[in-house]
């Protein structure tokens, strides 16, 4: 359902209320005008790429929720080159992706229409109108947004795939498709992604929130689950910067998975050492008062490359686990104060400063009203 037509002029559409059974929907164009996605289900997509895509203008992509299982593996969300018009950006919040069984764990972020459509498809399988398993997190990667993407603000999405490390291939017959990430973004300049919960995807660097090659990033008040921030620019880009990277008011917690610790970080790391000839120019990497959950506290967990020709630009400061101690930090991470951070913040930013990450809930009540953020 969509149109993939570069050049056709689409405008005042909504697509919402619908339960897309092995159907994906996808708009493609610059010359679409007030688009709405929002509230739909997509499950058991029978396609290896996306069951969401959308590219160019400012859509609103809210509330929906994203299955895939076993026997369906691929991709949830995707956004290409979406631009700022008339003072709008993409706006992708309280979605939901990831297995039925995580809707109460998903109550404090999602509101009680989402809630209402989980419910809806559990009933429709009780019933023998759908077919789907249990294990709904069967995703390559949630969310790709891989060129151009300006304005964007991604929030109170709940994203908890499952663990596996390697996904189920039904043409080979074997567990060989390779996980991704959880979150790609590269190539970027303008993305708020606040509020959200991140869980799932194995623990290697496959499975982490991939951050790239771009600027102007803040990602504030996020819950990460056994799973971790990364930086990760690399020299086949036309953009050779990481700029203004805002990391704070997240929690990031260790979490057991198959027996093992499944860490939470804050990572920086490039496939190159800079030099003279080339280098990535990283400019205000700023890491504070985030809270993190782990058994070893000795670990490095905020971290940047020991070699760097960007000096003074990788900051840290009162990033502590939950009993008041220092998280350490290594490489060329120098400590500073809060202060001095929110100093180099963009004034337009400090609306995030007080924002707090959101408990996960248990209750088995859906929030009594829309709990979007309003700034």
């Amino acid at each position: 359902m969509g149109d993939e037509s570069y050049s056709a002029a689409v405008t005042d559409v909504t697509i919402e209320n619908i339960i897309f059974n092995n159907i994906y929907v996808r708009f493609y164009g610059p010359y679409k005008r007030r688009m709405a996605i929002r509230y739909n289900v997509f499950i058991n997509t029978n396609r290896a790429g996306e069951q969401l895509a959308v590219s160019h203008i400012p859509y609103e992509v809210r509330g929906n929720v994203l299955m895939r299982g076993p026997n369906y593996p691929g991709l949830g969300l995707s956004t290409y080159a979406n631009k700022v018009i008339n003072g709008r950006g993409l706006l992708v919040e309280g979605n939901f992706l990831g297995s039925p069984d995580q809707r109460q764990r998903a109550s404090t972020y999602v509101d009680n229409k989402t809630g209402a459509l989980i419910d809806r498809v559990l009933q429709l399988r009780k019933d023998g109108r759908l077919s789907f398993s249990d294990d709904q997190g069967n995703y390559v990667a949630g969310w790709y947004a891989t060129s151009q993407l300006q304005g964007a603000v991604f929030r109170r999405n709940y994203f908890a795939g499952n663990t596996l490390r390697k996904l189920w291939n039904p043409k080979t017959g074997e567990e060989d498709i390779q996980r991704d990430h959880n979150i790609y973004l590269k190539e970027y300049n303008g993305v708020d992604i606040v509020q959200n919960y991140f869980s799932g995807w194995p623990d290697q660097p496959a499975g982490q929130l991939k951050f790239r090659n771009a600027q102007n990033l803040v990602f504030a008040a996020n819950y990460l689950d056994g799973i971790s921030f990364n930086a990760r620019p690399y020299d086949n880009s036309l953009l050779m910067f990481m700029r203004d990277t805002y990391i704070f008011n997240n929690v990031l917690k260790q979490i057991e998975v198959n027996h093992k610790p499944s860490e939470s970080l804050v990572s920086y790391w490039q496939n190159f050492t800079d030099s003279p000839s080339a280098k990535i120019d990283v400019r205000d990497y700023l890491v504070f008062s985030n809270r993190f959950a782990a058994a070893d506290k000795a670990t490095c967990r905020v971290t940047a490359p020991k070699v760097t020709l960007s000096p003074g630009q990788f900051l840290a400061a009162d990033n502590r686990y939950a009993d008041g101690s220092a998280v350490a930090s290594c490489g060329s991470v120098r400590e500073s104060t809060v202060e001095q951070m929110k100093a180099r913040l963009p004034q337009a930013k400090h609306k995030y400063l007080a924002l707090q990450p959101i408990e996960p809930g248990m209750a088995n009540d859906w929030p009594a009203s829309d709990p979007a953020v309003k700034q």
